[in-house]
């Protein structure tokens, strides 16, 4: 709906009617935002069960010392547990690019979540944003897309955002923060490589693909938490609802809203969540979560170039251009998923 629309619609309407065409309107929109504000929780979640000077320690988070191999236990368990609720059983199948990408899925999260644990949650989020640049390699080694100008263009401002951010001179001497970046930059490669996977199996279903890779990625961990103290309780609830609210409930957001977005939407919605990823962390850790100017400008330049991907050639010129039309192919990959 034009919003030029919606706004004419006010003449002569209740408030409740005007508010009830404007979720209407934009529910698809609304939605896909708060997946990106739950899927930016994970800072603060991974903050508040792994940091004792969060400002909630003193409640019994830091009680047990939390290893990142919990986290990454935990989450696509329950993710994959509460997913696994609304599987239908004509959508299982198989097809051998399964295994790769279940791999990657695997490496991803667990890449991601100690790079989280590290180094903060500002750089592990950039930095794992940097996966739509892996995605223009992949896609032309693969596929044989051939990247556009501006694409490249994007390509090397995101390089030198991800410069800045990794050679920042307040980090000089401070190996587990080389050790957290080049895990979050490990974090994009995977997920680059998931998406890719994605692609391939096209006729598969998202949401079984997604319940596999969380299961395989909490399989293979199996082994390396068991000699691991046990959380308590309220670790352990908070680690379940890590999973199901920030990896599980933004999935089904995200397929119900892409169905009636165009990708140049939806690509720009989900930078919301590298946006408020840091944000949600300072909360929890106000004294080790602030960003640097290297961090900022750095995350400046990757999400520029992210969003300069996303939107086409034709409004920078002409504002008043017609949109590209929707994409009504259910089974085409999206470069939105759980992290």
């Amino acid at each position: 709906m034009d919003p030029r629309a919606l706004v004419g619609m006010t003449h002569g309407c209740s408030v409740k009617s005007v508010f009830k065409s404007f979720l209407n309107a934009y529910r698809p929109h609304l939605g896909l935002a708060l997946a990106a504000l739950l899927w930016s929780l994970s800072g603060a979640f991974t903050k508040l069960l792994t940091r004792d000077d969060s400002l909630f320690a003193p409640l019994g988070f830091a009680e047990v010392p939390i290893d990142p191999l919990h986290i990454a236990f935990g989450r696509p368990v329950a993710g994959a547990l509460f997913l696994g609720c609304f599987l239908k059983p004509q959508l299982l199948t198989g097809q051998w690019a399964m295994i790769p990408t279940a791999i990657c899925f695997a490496l991803m999260n667990v890449s991601y979540v100690t790079a989280m644990v590290m180094g903060s949650a500002a750089n592990a989020v950039l930095l794992q944003y940097t996966s739509p640049f892996w995605l223009l390699l992949g896609a032309f080694w693969l596929f044989g897309d051939k990247p556009k100008v501006g694409e490249l263009l994007a390509l090397l401002v995101g390089l030198f955002g991800v410069f800045l951010i990794v050679f920042d001179p307040a980090t000089e001497g401070e190996i587990s923060r080389w050790e957290a970046n080049a895990l979050a930059l490990a974090s994009g490669f995977f997920f680059a490589g998931v998406v890719l996977g994605l692609r391939r199996m096209r006729g598969v279903s998202p949401l079984f693909l997604t319940v596999i890779n969380m299961g395989f990625a909490a399989l293979v961990l199996t082994p390396f938490i068991r000699g691991l103290p046990m959380p308590n309780y309220l670790q352990t609830v908070t680690i379940i609802l890590y999973g199901i609210l920030q990896f599980g409930l933004p999935y089904l957001l995200t397929a119900s809203s892409l169905k009636h977005l165009r990708p140049v939407e939806a690509g720009l919605i989900m930078l919301l969540e590298p946006m408020l990823n840091p944000i949600w962390a300072w909360l929890v850790c106000p004294a080790t979560e602030s960003m640097d100017g290297n961090t900022l400008w750095g995350g400046v330049l990757i999400l520029g170039a992210i969003a300069f991907r996303y939107v086409p050639t034709g409004w920078l010129v002409r504002p008043n251009a017609p949109r590209p039309a929707l994409d009504q192919n259910p089974n085409r990959s999206q470069n939105t998923l759980p992290q």
